[in-house]
């Protein structure tokens, strides 16, 4: 997504420009409802901000559809726009620190006279529903645009087999992200890693296989397949702008693709003025979200779900504390004892032998069983008692709350 105010180098260049480009955004941003985006083409912020540019942004979605905070950062690298995130605190809440990606050896890893790659932003949340954490990078590398002949790297720009200019300061920008991410930079221990943006690479360059080689995922690929696009250049199909999940992530994803918003759009219909007829507001323009911008947004689905505990380890468990002496059957007679013992695990297998079939229900109702004849509350109804019995208890309901046990 990209959103600019008023400024020489691009994007709006009139008040009413920005307010259309403006609604533009906010529509899109409503109607996809995500509860973290990562953006790119923002107004870089500069210090002297009153109210920096996300800020703004958020203000204009909240009034329209509410519930949305920035990733303050402040100004991001020297280039006039930087990539930004927001996300909903009803949902996530950020975690540990936000780490910004702007080493030479990222923003210009060839001793160009000018950066060439944005700065990266990375951003740890936590879930609220689950406690799951995950780390979300949002980037925006050099664009083929321009080609980087002042390069150190004389192959710097790929005339070759088609990846364009600056191809090289893209890969090594690349690799230089990977490895960053491996030391986890927020300080949040998780490896459950979402790369997002405009890397300016398709599908199969350098720079995506560099990500690849690193354990990253092209969801687009994986979602969408070879037909997948997400931008429109000189009438040529590709995606430019990816979503990257780490081999920790990839089993939470649920679904991954490009949302058709913009680049099947023509220009017509987009904020700017220019080249436009004089009925162009009445006739063309719409305050929604087609031609918000010219690249595609791509939205992912990931449904993230405490590890679940086997109801065998379990069984398991319960098995070794009574052979341990930590749990036993209550009962004023060895006998009693050791009948309640029993019953306790024969609980513990139907429930096991539930999930093997899939009876949601049946399982739910052993787990709330087994819950209550051990909660240590001394009623005549438990069946069981020892030093264990607390954690087998603690276990129990963990497990019952994984599977939406009411």
């Amino acid at each position: 997504m990209d959103l600019k105010t008023i400024w020489s180098a691009g994007g709006a260049n009139s008040a009413l420009e920005f307010e259309r480009q403006q609604a533009k955004i906010v529509a899109a941003l409503c109607a996809m409802d995500a509860d973290i985006v990562g953006l790119m083409e923002l107004q870089n912020a500069s210090p002297t901000d009153v109210s920096s540019p996300i800020s703004a942004l958020v203000a204009a979605v909240n009034a329209a559809c509410g519930g949305y905070a920035a990733i303050e950062t402040g100004p991001i690298g020297s280039d006039a726009i930087a990539v930004g995130a927001i996300y909903k605190p009803a949902k996530v809440q950020p975690v540990g620190e936000t780490a910004v990606l702007d080493t030479q050896a990222f923003v210009n890893p060839n001793f160009s006279a000018v950066d060439k790659n944005r700065p990266a932003l990375a951003q740890s949340f936590a879930e609220l529903r689950t406690g799951e954490v995950l780390t979300v990078v949002v980037n925006h590398l050099k664009s083929k645009g321009s080609a980087c002949t002042d390069s150190a790297d004389p192959n710097d720009d790929d005339t070759l087999s088609g990846q364009g200019n600056c191809n090289g300061t893209r890969t090594l920008a690349a690799q230089v992200e990977a490895e960053w991410l491996a030391t986890q930079p927020t300080g949040v221990d998780s490896d459950k890693v979402l790369i997002l943006g405009d890397l300016n690479a398709y599908r199969n360059e350098t720079p995506i296989q560099a990500l690849e080689a690193a354990g990253y995922h092209d969801l687009i690929d994986l979602f969408s397949g070879a037909d997948a696009y997400g931008y429109v250049f000189d009438g040529e199909w590709g995606y430019l702008d990816h979503a990257l999940a780490s081999e920790a992530l990839l089993p939470y994803v649920v679904d991954a693709a490009d949302w058709h918003i913009n680049a099947d759009e023509i220009r017509l219909f987009d904020y700017n003025s220019e080249y436009k007829p004089a009925d162009f507001d009445s006739a063309f323009y719409r305050a929604d979200a087609y031609r918000s911008s010219d690249h595609d947004p791509v939205v992912v689905a990931i449904e993230l779900v405490a590890e679940r505990l086997a109801l065998d380890e379990l069984t398991s468990f319960y098995r070794d504390a009574v052979r341990s002496g930590e749990l036993s059957g209550k009962g004023r007679f060895r006998l009693w004892q050791s009948l309640n013992a029993y019953a306790f695990y024969a609980i513990l297998v139907q429930a096991e032998r539930a999930e093997a079939r899939g009876l949601e229900h049946l399982i739910c109702r052993k787990l709330q069983l087994s819950a209550s004849l051990s909660d240590g509350h001394g009623r005549p109804s438990d069946l069981i008692e020892g030093a264990a019995l607390a954690t087998l208890n603690e276990m129990i309901l963990s497990a019952a709350d994984q599977r939406d046990c009411q």
